[in-house]
């Protein structure tokens, strides 16, 4: 395995960095990594602290950066050849954690990041975790870390908590993008462009991590403060993310994943064929495959992006009006017909499930999804 670079950035967050680095020095090989802090300009003694550390790289900061550029520039400083992790601050490391990722991220060449599971996420990536304080916490880590690769699951997103890039996908895909300063979808951007140039995200559901979750908000002096914060936060999400639909020309539903698929009533290693219309990037094909690993899995999208992007993972094929041309696409008789978002697609919706009629096998079924 290669050496990783540990990359986590401060601003106002001294105990959790404190926690976070504990735990890295704790409960990771030694030798294994080096850690790199970049502080954006904290004022709470985290500055102060972090020099103090012999065995911390620290870059500071002297406005606030922001996570984008804050990465960027402890990505630049990284030893050559290192694997890259991105961090948060707001973390707490856990028993084999970093071997349990480094064994998924090197199962395959064409791997180029994974992440891992925590009690405080989005993207499928927050499970159910029992315990009151951290000593129970490395407890549970320490019975859940157990690396299994029938639990890694190939995903079209991973979020920037945690997030671990091979060197040579480093070397190909480059920084974190900027533009998407002072953070938010950053992590959307750079799982994308991992994908267009080649390389499979996994997620490793056989290490878990604890996470905090928005410390620098939990960091506000008061209740005035911490609302303003919130209003700030969902502003620029809204902003951000409209960045990264323009910049990718995607629709804002290209990383849902609709309930429909939930529908697919079948023994685990079913080779059942499954139609889903409507998949945008992909997400409910890697939904469907994480349940059903053997099953053969289509796609229908609308977007010609989208449709390029979840190619690279299925088969999937560009329908401009799903209802006129999709049957210039099916071939054979599917097992399952999942119509997704059906008032955003249909004219005439009985009419067109007559026509998909005889696309279904004999004891097939068709599921719709408003």
């Amino acid at each position: 395995m290669n050496k990783t670079s540990i990359i986590i950035l401060s601003h106002n967050t001294l105990e959790y960095t404190r926690l976070c680095i504990e735990s890295i020095r704790q409960l990771t090989p030694a030798g294994s990594y080096e850690l790199i802090v970049v502080d954006n300009a904290s004022r709470d003694g985290s500055l102060e602290w972090l020099r103090q550390q012999q065995d911390v790289r620290l870059i500071e900061n002297q406005v606030n950066n922001g996570f984008p550029a804050g990465c960027n520039q402890g990505m630049a400083v990284a030893e050559a050849g290192n694997d890259l992790l991105l961090l948060n601050s707001d973390t707490v490391v856990t028993p084999r954690w970093l071997e349990n990722m480094q064994q998924a991220l090197y199962s395959n060449e064409n791997i180029g990041a994974v992440s891992c599971v925590t009690n405080c996420c989005s993207n499928w990536q927050q499970i159910a975790a029992e315990y009151g304080n951290l000593e129970e916490m490395l407890l549970f880590a320490d019975k859940y870390n157990i690396s299994n690769p029938a639990k890694w699951e190939r995903c079209p997103k991973l979020v920037g908590f945690c997030y671990l890039i091979k060197n040579a996908a480093f070397r190909r895909v480059g920084f974190l993008d900027e533009q998407f300063t002072p953070g938010n979808y950053e992590d959307d951007d750079y799982s994308l462009r991992m994908t267009l140039a080649g390389y499979q995200l996994v997620l490793c559901r056989d290490t878990f991590i604890h996470h905090y979750g928005s410390a620098s908000f939990k960091a506000a002096a008061n209740e005035k403060e911490k609302a303003a914060r919130e209003q700030q936060f969902i502003e620029l999400s809204l902003q951000n993310e409209q960045k990264l639909l323009e910049k990718w020309q995607i629709t804002k539903q290209y990383i849902y994943w609709h309930r429909v698929t939930d529908e697919v009533q079948e023994p685990a290693d079913t080779e059942a064929r499954i139609l889903v219309v409507g998949c945008h990037a992909g997400m409910d094909l890697f939904y469907l495959q994480g349940k059903f690993p053997h099953a053969r899995l289509t796609g229908i999208a609308e977007n010609i992006r989208e449709a390029a992007l979840a190619g690279r993972s299925f088969e999937v094929y560009h329908c401009q009006d799903v209802e006129r041309d999709i049957f210039q696409c099916l071939w054979g008789t599917y097992d399952y017909i999942l119509l997704c978002e059906k008032q955003s697609h249909y004219r005439d919706f009985d009419s067109y499930v007559k026509r998909l009629l005889p696309y279904l096998s004999p004891e097939g079924s068709i599921h719709v999804s408003d």
